[in-house]
């Protein structure tokens, strides 16, 4: 009866050693599969960033951006669309690096670091101002508030 004992003791005390280590094997496995997901996070957004950068580099479009810094008085009605639907692409971005660092996905400080920036640069000029306060009711609100506060400071 002894030996049984023993041997059962025996038993739980490996049983629970291995419980240990597998507990300790997946906290592992889940810290390098939470890393790799919050990589593909931000390779995403930065991703998004990247394809309005790239229209910017065309000659005419740059040319828009120059003229929009005039005002919307300079441009006609279809450089005005095509310049709604790049602010409207770059302020999502933004959105999305906002919300995405709220969630944990990205950096912290990664929303003061190239959020921020996209709207100084993007829509901090007349026409993008313009844009903004006739658009922003299609952006969520605690992030609209955010914008307006940002772009009230660097008026």
């Amino acid at each position: 009866m002894m030996k049984l004992e023993k041997f059962n003791q025996w038993f739980t005390l490996t049983a629970n050693f291995g419980v240990l280590v597998g507990i300790v094997f997946l906290g592992l496995e889940i810290r390098q599969n939470t890393a790799y997901l919050s990589r593909g996070e931000s390779n995403a957004t930065f991703e998004q960033a990247s394809t309005s950068r790239i229209l910017s580099l065309d000659r005419e479009f740059a040319e828009l951006l120059v003229r929009s810094k005039q005002g919307e008085s300079a441009l006609d009605e279809v450089d005005q669309l095509r310049l709604s639907i790049y602010y409207n692409q770059w302020m999502w971005t933004a959105n999305q690096i906002y919300v995405r660092e709220l969630d944990g996905y990205i950096d912290a400080g990664e929303w003061e670091r190239s959020g921020k920036a996209i709207v100084l640069e993007y829509i901090s000029g007349l026409a993008g101002r313009s844009w903004w306060q006739d658009t922003r009711t299609t952006f969520p609100p605690n992030f609209s508030v955010l914008v307006d506060e940002i772009l009230a400071v660097n008026q």
